[in-house]
């Protein structure tokens, strides 16, 4: 099943030839960019093994399924 992700990205040549307002514009390229290396990236290290872990930086935009997820999560179960 595709993400909205994935869809943002489908239509990005779209997007450019439609007016969104400008807080649109910028949830549309936070969203796109989500989770990838555009939006940089931080690393952990294992204390036990010393191996590394490089996860990619969130959006944290409020729209953005991925970055809200675990807050629906909490919101439903209480």
């Amino acid at each position: 099943m595709p993400e909205l992700q994935d869809i943002f990205n489908h239509v990005y040549s779209y997007s450019k030839r439609v007016s969104l307002s400008p807080q649109q514009a910028k949830a549309f390229q936070l969203i796109r960019h989500c989770r990838t290396s555009t939006l940089g990236s931080h690393a952990e290290v294992c204390t036990d093994c010393g191996s590394l872990a490089v996860s990619y930086n969130s959006c944290r935009n409020r729209h953005c399924p991925k970055c809200q997820h675990t807050a629906q999560e909490n919101w439903v179960q209480s």
